[in-house]
């Protein structure tokens, strides 16, 4: 009797567990469910070459990088001179060096 009602607990657990689970967002740093700290707009910034990767540098800022998700290959040029508008994800890179590392979202890059 005991295994019986074990059983039927243990399924009816299964079933509610399994229709009760809801889809969350992502929180992978460059999907759209990521959370987003600031967004940008027409910000003069400069691409660098870093440590094997390209990184948008805002202008007035002392120690932020920003590292972005979708660089399209004809920016992808050392010390180039940009306009960027897109979203910067709260989400940072840890152990980065520069410090504050944070992903980017392109929505718009212009020379």
């Amino acid at each position: 009797m005991k295994q019986t009602v074990l059983w039927i607990l243990i399924i009816n657990l299964t079933i509610v567990s399994i229709f009760s689970c809801k889809k969350q967002n992502s929180t992978e740093p460059c999907s759209d469910g990521a959370p987003i700290a600031r967004q940008l707009i027409n910000k003069p910034a400069t691409i660098v070459s870093s440590n094997g990767r390209f990184l948008i540098i805002e202008d007035s800022t002392i120690d932020e990088r920003l590292l972005p998700c979708d660089l399209p290959e004809e920016f992808k040029i050392d010390q180039l001179r940009v306009i960027v508008s897109g979203k910067v994800k709260s989400t940072l890179i840890e152990n980065s060096n520069p410090c504050c590392t944070a992903y980017f979202e392109i929505a718009t890059i212009t020379r």
